[in-house]
């Protein structure tokens, strides 16, 4: 490839010892080799210090956090050390093929060179199979083609596109809302092949299950900031907005947080229709905060089952 620009690749890791060598294991076998990987380990106590310690290459870097952060803080690490025309993040317990980054920067120059967001679909390690269905070629990718998919895909994205811009971390698990603020500048190609391998089969992973009250009011504040997340999934999405909407009722009313009560209520009375979503809320705003205490795992089971938070 006769440009040849430098990809720089976050691998946020915590106590993931026995995986972490796979993956970057996989980057090394690149290839396309004018790479750098920052590694941040997010204090871990196991033995991921060793495994490190194993590897010399020039074009390895590593941040060690005095503290546990958060995966999204290690992340925000990795974004603030970045070289990169390009970057991209990778997961301490995936992997990528070995033709991976050769492929996908091929694409702007054989395709189109205003493309700065390059995507893949991922090979379900347990399955075998493609984690997101729906896509059965190679194609441009808008907000509206994502949205209408469930799963997972991966990609690398130009640094200009990024900015000032970084992950929330108060938002564990709501990744996406960087992804959207990005959005609006990004010239997104899905290629139709899985590059990345995602390792389903981890017991670490995170899991749908319902978090602390105390954590959820912080979450659905958080998100009550989030601006350019609410604009793309309410214009998208306006389905999941409203669920979302809901949700954020739900908890910070258990919680007394009725400010941001009162911000998801009038979000959701702004949209056009969901009549049962509208009686239960209206509901849920008068029911005393110390039932909904007692009540609002049942109350949201449903709604955080059916829900749909698309990534990359």
């Amino acid at each position: 490839m006769n440009n040849s620009p430098l990809v720089s690749i976050i691998i946020p890791t915590y106590n993931r010892a026995r995986t972490l060598g796979r993956t970057i294991e996989s980057i090394l076998k690149q290839t396309y080799t004018n790479f750098e990987i920052i590694i941040v380990d997010d204090c871990s106590v196991d033995n991921t210090s060793e495994v490190l310690g194993k590897y010399q290459d020039s074009r390895i870097y590593i941040f060690r956090h005095e503290h546990n952060k958060g995966v999204t803080a290690a992340k925000n690490t990795g974004l603030n050390n970045i070289h990169g025309e390009w970057f991209c993040t990778l997961d301490s317990d995936n992997e990528i093929i070995p033709e991976t980054l050769e492929s996908m920067l091929s694409i702007p120059l054989s395709i189109d060179q205003r493309i700065n967001w390059i995507v893949c679909n991922c090979i379900d390690s347990v399955t075998g199979k493609f984690t997101v269905t729906g896509f059965d070629k190679d194609q441009y990718l808008s907000i509206q083609d994502r949205l209408s998919v469930k799963g997972e895909l991966w990609g690398i994205l130009k640094t200009s596109l990024l900015g000032d811009h970084r992950f929330n971390e108060n938002l564990p698990g709501f990744e996406t809302t960087l992804w959207f603020t990005l959005y609006e500048n990004a010239f997104r190609y899905y290629i139709h092949k899985g590059y990345q391998i995602y390792h389903t089969e981890s017991s670490d992973r995170i899991t749908g299950n319902v978090k602390s009250l105390s954590k959820l009011n912080i979450t659905y504040t958080e998100l009550s900031k989030e601006l350019a997340y609410q604009k793309i999934v309410k214009q998208y999405s306006v389905k999941e907005y409203a669920r979302r909407c809901l949700l954020g009722i739900i908890f910070t009313r258990a919680s007394e947080n009725n400010k941001i009560c009162l911000y998801w209520m009038n979000e959701l009375l702004s949209l056009e229709g969901f009549s049962k979503y509208k009686i239960v809320a209206s509901t849920v705003r008068i029911i005393p905060p110390e039932i909904l205490r007692v009540t609002y795992k049942i109350l949201s089971k449903t709604l955080i089952k059916g829900y749909s938070r698309p990534g990359f």
